[in-house]
């Protein structure tokens, strides 16, 4: 396993703080944010990443929500407490009318890039901020 700087949760969490703590890992590091696929790691290359961030790890929302709940690569909307609507909504924006499509190639993991995933996180919580801050998610393992 790839050592990485981002580690698993080990209590309970809303999936509103969860989004937010993604929405924190991309705006810290805009290298880890890409939207076209799920998770990668340095040594199992993808040839679509060029630059690695320092953690060594690249993903997506539900792919950082996998590396959270130590899930592997990615959390499924049912364990974020998501129906398939949202899920769509969140995951697929550019397929449910947000304005943008956030899966292009040129752009990704660039500063710009991530400001707009986390605005578009942003928009989605206060959108279903009821039912995200009701929803918790439990990772794979929790402390006792």
């Amino acid at each position: 396993m790839i050592e990485r700087s981002v580690q698993p949760l080990t209590a309970l969490i809303s999936t509103y703080d969860l989004l937010t703590r993604i929405k924190e890992i991309f705006l810290e590091e805009p290298l880890r944010c890409r939207m076209n696929g799920y998770l990668w790691e340095r040594g199992k290359a993808s040839p679509f990443i060029t630059e690695w961030p320092r953690c060594g790890t690249v993903g997506c929302i539900a792919g950082w929500a996998g590396v959270l709940l130590n899930r592997g690569d990615r959390a499924d909307f049912g364990e974020l407490g998501l129906n398939y609507r949202d899920y769509t909504e969140l995951f697929y924006p550019s397929v449910k009318g947000s304005g943008f499509d956030y899966q292009t190639e040129e752009d990704q993991q660039t500063p710009a890039y991530a400001r707009m995933v986390a605005t578009h996180i942003e928009r989605f919580q206060a959108r279903h901020a009821s039912v995200l801050r009701a929803h918790m998610c439990r990772p794979t393992v929790m402390t006792p």
